[in-house]
Formats: C-alpha cells, sequence, structure tokens
C-alpha cells in the first residue's frame, strides 16, 4: 500500500469500513481472547458486503499514537487460516505489511504497520461457524452468531437485520422519517428553505436550537446568518450555518472560514452536492469523517477581532484561536440530514483529537470575551489625547485636548487613545458566552 492511501486511511477516522487498534495479540500464545475478537471484528466488516474495509494495527482510536507491530504471527497465512476455521462463508481478505521511510509525518517513519484489508465481496451473511466460548477468559461468541458494523463499532446483529443480509441486502435499513423530502428533486430556489425547516424541526433532538439571526457580537454591517446553539459535552457552541447547492470551487472552504460572518465559535456547512478535495484546498487541518469533514483554516475573521481587543492577552498562540469549520456533504435528503448530524454529534462526543480542538476554540474565545466583559467592553475610539510628551506615532487618529462624556485614557494599558466603554456590548457578549465563567477551565493543549 502507498503511503498516500494510508494517510487517507488515517485521515477519514474510525467509520464504518475503518478500525483502528494499536496493537494485535491474535496468534500469539496464551491470546485466544484476542483472535476470537480479531474474528468478531472480520465477521463485521464482512458484513459491509462490496466495499473494502480496513482494520490498521499500529495506530491508536485517537490517531495521535502509533506503534511498530512486533507480533511476527500476524502474518497473511495465519489470517487465511483463521477465516476458514472460524467464519462461514469464508471471506476475502488479506493481510498488508507496510513501513515507509519518506514521509511527511515523523510519527510513521520507518514503523511496521500492518493493514488488513476485508472485501470487497457480494453481500452475504457472513458469521461463526463454531462456539468460542471462555468465560474465565470473558469471552463468548456462539457458533451462528452474526456481527456488523454500526458506524464506529463492532455489534451484534438483530434478527431483522441477519434477515435482511440472508436476503443480500444493507443489513442497517434506512429508519422512516415522515416528510423524508428528497432535495436533489427541488428547485434552487427551495432547496435552501426546505433544509432550513429540516434542521429547524430536527435540531432539538441533538441538544440544538436554531435560531433566523446570529448574535451580534463586533457584528459586521452586511452580517447575517442563521445561528445553531449546540450544547455537547457542557459546552453551548455557537455556530453559523450556511447551506448551499454545492461546494465544489477551488479553495471554497478555505474561503468561506475566511469571511466577515457573524461572530462564532465553529461553521457548518451544507452541502447537497459532493464536497472535493480542491474546494478543500488551503486548509492545513482536514479530517474526513463518514458524516463529512472537519476543517480548519488560518487568519479568519473571528481571529483578528479576538486579537483586536485591548484586554486580549498578546501571549496567546493565536494559531489555536482558528473557529472550527464543520462540512456535511452529500446531503440530498431529510433522513440523510437527520442521520450525519446525529455522527456529527456523535464524532465531537467520542473522537478525542476533533472533540480537544472544539473544547479548546471554545474556551479560549469565551475567556477572551469574559475578559473584555470584565472591563466593561472597553473599545478604542479614533481618537488620541493631546501629551506633546508622547512620541507615539498613532497614525490617522485626531489629536484632542478634550474628553466627551463616557471617554478616558489609561496611559499604562492603552497610552494616550481614547477609550470607551460599550455598555450595550455586555448584554450582547452574556446572551453569546451565556455567563458560563470559563476563567478557570484548564486549556488542553493536544488537539490536531
Amino acid at each position: 500500500m502507498e503511503y498516500k492511501k494510508f494517510k487517507e486511511l488515517l485521515n477519514k477516522g474510525e467509520c464504518k469500513n475503518i478500525d483502528y487498534k494499536i496493537q494485535c495479540n491474535a496468534f500469539m500464545r496464551g491470546k485466544d481472547e484476542a483472535k476470537v475478537e480479531l474474528v468478531k471484528d472480520i465477521i463485521a466488516f464482512s458484513n459491509n458486503g462490496n466495499t473494502a474495509s480496513y482494520l490498521i494495527i499500529g495506530v491508536a482510536d485517537s490517531r495521535n499514537g502509533f506503534k511498530s507491530v512486533e507480533n511476527d504471527r500476524l502474518t497473511d497465512d495465519n489470517i487465511q487460516n483463521l477465516c476458514k476455521d472460524y467464519i462461514f462463508p469464508i471471506p476475502k481478505v488479506k493481510l498488508i505489511n507496510c513501513c515507509w521511510n519518506k514521509v511527511t509525518d515523523e510519527r510513521h517513519k520507518d514503523k511496521k504497520f500492518i493493514i488488513i484489508q476485508v472485501g470487497p465481496q457480494a453481500r452475504q451473511c457472513f458469521r461463526f461457524n463454531r462456539d468460542c466460548i471462555e468465560y474465565e477468559k470473558k469471552y463468548c461468541f456462539k457458533k451462528n452468531e452474526v456481527w456488523i458494523r454500526r458506524e464506529a463499532t463492532s455489534d451484534l446483529a438483530l434478527p431483522e437485520e441477519i434477515k435482511r443480509l440472508v436476503e443480500g441486502k444493507e443489513p442497517i435499513a434506512e429508519i422512516d422519517v415522515e416528510n423524508n423530502i428528497k432535495y436533489d428533486r427541488l428547485s434552487r430556489y427551495e432547496i435552501i428553505n426546505v433544509i432550513r425547516q429540516d434542521l429547524l424541526d430536527f435540531v432539538g433532538n441533538i441538544n440544538g436550537v436554531l435560531r433566523n439571526k446570529a448574535i451580534p457580537i463586533f457584528k459586521y454591517p452586511e452580517e447575517e446568518g442563521n445561528l445553531l446553539s449546540l450544547n455537547i459535552n457542557g459546552m453551548n457552541l455557537k455556530i453559523i450555518v450556511i447551506i448551499k447547492e454545492k461546494f465544489n470551487e477551488q479553495g471554497i472552504i478555505s474561503k468561506v472560514c475566511r469571511l466577515k460572518l457573524p461572530f462564532h465559535h465553529g461553521l457548518l456547512l451544507i452541502s447537497i452536492g459532493n464536497i472535493t478535495n480542491s474546494a478543500l484546498g488551503g486548509c492545513p487541518i482536514k479530517i474526513k469523517e463518514n458524516w463529512g469533514i472537519f476543517a480548519i483554516k488560518n487568519a479568519t475573521a473571528v481571529k483578528d477581532r479576538i486579537r483586536d481587543l485591548p484586554t486580549t492577552d498578546k501571549k496567546l498562540n493565536w494559531n489555536l484561536l482558528e473557529p472550527f469549520c464543520l462540512s456535511l456533504d452529500k446531503v440530498n435528503s431529510t433522513q440523510i440530514l437527520q442521520n450525519k448530524l446525529q455522527g456529527m454529534v456523535n464524532t465531537i462526543i467520542e473522537k478525542e483529537d476533533i472533540g480537544n480542538y472544539i473544547k479548546n476554540i471554545y474556551q479560549r474565545i469565551n475567556v477572551c470575551l469574559i475578559k473584555w466583559r470584565e472591563n466593561e467592553c472597553v473599545v478604542a475610539t479614533d481618537k488620541v489625547f493631546y501629551d506633546e510628551t508622547d512620541k507615539t506615532n498613532y497614525y490617522n487618529k485626531e489629536v484632542v485636548r478634550n474628553l466627551a462624556e463616557g471617554e478616558f485614557i489609561d496611559k499604562e494599558r492603552f497610552g494616550n487613545i481614547v477609550m470607551t466603554k460599550e455598555l450595550k456590548m455586555c448584554k450582547v457578549v452574556d446572551e453569546f458566552i451565556e455567563k458560563n465563567d470559563l476563567t478557570n477551565m484548564p486549556i488542553n493543549e493536544n488537539c490536531p
């Protein structure tokens, strides 16, 4: 396997057809549990049908840990014999040994990874062909047990799912959604309004609230947009929602992230069509998930506005003050929209790398706003107070000798720049952060 393909499998994250294990002790003496666990995973992947699935050994679930595989009994011959002895019908499986010395990530260099590829193959009902029970070692898999993949986990199939496999169908049927609308059958004038209404109807199921207008903090005159308030892991994320037919223009995701949008922690882009690789050009971080793409773009307007606050700590690592972007692609029905939104929320909760970044940006932005709020939202005017001893070049500011009502100077902090307090903005900040005091919350540097 080429290194590029390996990186693609890492970027996608654990999903229906990809799983990571930091190590696998199958075939080693006294490690029968590891062997039958491997059988279970191969059965689950086999039931994906006409899709290639990959078990990648040497990679931690978080995708932040990498370890050379030292189990010399983990060979293709042993895997083939394992499938013949434990699985019926016998699936198509191959073991791939990988090691690269020319890499783009030094953590991968000269490490031995093993990739077990399962399928693609005709849809059948793959299952255990013998009992594998050892209560003292805490495993119990019975003959004819059927395992399938549910998102990023292997799970025991339900009777109706087994029936679908026997019939040659996808084991997990689409959940019926009342008034399931096919978006690609709508006119371009209807699509956005229909998706917005479906979003409004569903977000309560994921602890969200959708409003028509954004909270006007640091508002630009031309700003507008839907705001999704999403409660996840104790955070109240403020996310701007943008809906389009497609995002396939070169570097379009990067351009959207740099727009002067309403203030936010992150963006949610919903696309009817595919989001192409070229559309992601310019985003230094992009992680593919089964629901869509998590991306980061540098030099956003949000970072610039936070950085310009008079009370902001100038020692902050500005590269870690960039809002996140969640992109849902191929959203062509109400059902798919709901599935992808639920998958997106599950990823934020369960995936350490993505969850950490979102938590960090949430904390950093809110801490800066809280400090600004504690200073009564002080802002600089376009004036500077006359002081013949001050040789500072204040550029295009007007020199004044008198202060208007509400204006003040604080030489120690702001020099002779005339300052004022945006007291009305204090209420807006309170609404944005919902008065959650985050100043004492630790910020985790372990993010993508």
